[in-house]
């Protein structure tokens, strides 16, 4: 069962920031059960599909590179090819690109991005060190053709601390730990990154994942956690935030650390989104997002003409990835991607809704007790269970007519009338659909999404 096998370069001359494509010959159909892996030895840009016989590559440096290709079924070994390439300076700085995803531009799993401007900085080549250095690990954030991340010498004002509503600036406190992930730094509960960051945006992600704290850093990364302090306090908190120069977004191996306890979103919406899907290809227009809310691309393709669907990408949860939008010109084909989620732009003018009371999200809550009924829980006041049309909106109205003051919607379908919550702590698990509304989060499993229901009405 042995193949021959070979690695095929189909480019005459492999430049650096350019895409290439290495095809694996000699394979043929696949025996059932074979999978096809694919090494790179040097840092890249890469993208390919699950078994394929080809992989998207894209080195950022010049010099000898090599890449392996195995083919192995249930554990033994059908085929390993591997080639030797030269990887060619630059004329000049390349920013387009397609990976094998179909989407124009992007950042790796490692935050190497891919930017979508010119740029003159030679940071990305100094290597990572652990103080005093640069953060090259985390990468460097999708610019306009006129950003940098540091302040530039014409700056007249010095950016300054967030003041945002229900936050509070506690100091700038040293980071170690791993160079591109959340892995062994000072605030690891979660973390993502962003060539427009804003303080803003971090809070209410870390606020919305159930965390006590932020950190910015690096002017493009934001990070969460309920703990901080353990490297001890730093000095070098002057970087201005990739998405609002008038404001710091922590240092180098540096976090400007802020308690968001104060703050309450409302949770993310998927209302009219394709949750697990993506739409390749037709790319016009890419850009990060401030805050890995799908909604903000949503909007985005809603306002500008020339869009018809767009995709984001579902940052990973260990602070590796941007928070990237791709906007289309066209419908394209749709395929599965966990990564990914997409629409495609509303044809007719939606009508709004009605909203007959004011709602105002608190946060997500842990719960316990009676399974069938109220006794023991952290919101006993009212109970309805099972509901196969449950949504926000359906049990802050029957909450109201109960006369209670706090609306809780749990496990898709169940709603909690009270008085008071929260006696049982925060919980970070209110993530599943409403049974009435696929569009709207009602809590969890022992997790309600507790509102306050105001008693007032008021026209939209």
């Amino acid at each position: 069962d042995t193949m021959d096998c070979r690695i095929q370069v189909n480019d005459p001359k492999i430049v650096a920031g350019e895409y290439t494509r290495l095809d694996l010959k000699g394979v043929g159909h696949l025996p059932q059960n074979a999978r096809i892996f694919w090494k790179v030895h040097d840092e890249a840009d890469t993208s390919t599909y699950s078994n394929a016989p080809y992989i998207s590559i894209r080195w950022f440096e010049p010099g000898d590179k090599k890449v392996e290709a195995v083919i192995d079924r249930n554990g033994r070994l059908l085929c390993r090819a591997t080639i030797d390439v030269m990887v060619f300076p630059s004329e000049k700085h390349t920013d387009t690109g397609t990976d094998d995803d179909g989407h124009t531009g992007g950042v790796t799993g490692w935050g190497k991005p891919i930017h979508s401007g010119d740029d003159d900085r030679d940071d990305r080549k100094k290597p990572r060190k652990k103080a005093g250095g640069g953060m090259t690990g985390w990468g460097h954030p999708i610019h306009k053709p006129d950003h940098t991340d540091k302040p530039r010498h014409n700056d007249t004002d010095r950016p300054g601390r967030a003041d945002f509503p229900g936050t509070r600036y506690i100091g700038c406190y040293k980071d170690e730990g791993d160079v591109s992930s959340t892995r062994g730094r000072d605030l690891h509960g979660y973390g993502y990154m962003s060539g427009a960051l804003t303080p803003e945006g971090c809070f209410i992600t870390c606020a919305r994942k159930g965390y006590r704290y932020a950190g910015l850093q690096y002017a493009r990364s934001c990070v969460c956690d309920d703990h901080y302090g353990k490297y001890g306090k730093a000095s070098n908190c002057d970087m201005p935030c990739t998405g609002d120069r008038s404001k710091i977004c922590g240092g180098s191996w540096a976090n400007s650390v802020y308690d968001v306890s104060g703050v309450h979103p409302s949770p993310v919406s998927y209302r009219g989104m394709d949750v697990g899907i993506d739409r390749p290809f037709s790319d016009y227009k890419m850009f990060d997002l401030p805050n890995p809310d799908p909604n903000l691309c949503k909007e985005a393709c809603e306002k500008d003409p020339k869009c018809k669907a767009w995709a984001f990408r579902i940052p990973k949860p260990d602070a590796s990835d941007y928070t990237t939008c791709w906007l289309k010109n066209s419908v394209p084909p749709s395929i599965k991607s966990k990564m990914r989620i997409s629409g495609v732009k509303s044809k007719k003018k939606r009508t709004p809704t009605v909203i007959m009371h004011k709602q105002t999200y608190l946060g997500c809550y842990k719960d316990q007790g009676d399974p069938l009924g109220t006794k023991g829980r952290d919101m006993s006041g009212a109970a309805f269970f099972n509901d196969p049309k449950m949504s926000v909106e359906k049990c802050l109205t029957l909450c109201k007519r109960k006369g209670f003051q706090y609306a809780g919607v749990q496990f898709s379908n169940a709603c909690f009338c009270d008085n008071d919550y929260g006696k049982f702590g925060k919980a970070r698990n209110c993530n599943m659909p409403c049974s009435g509304d696929a569009g709207e989060i009602c809590g969890g499993e022992w997790a309600n999404s507790v509102f306050t229901v105001i008693d007032k009405t008021f026209n939209p």
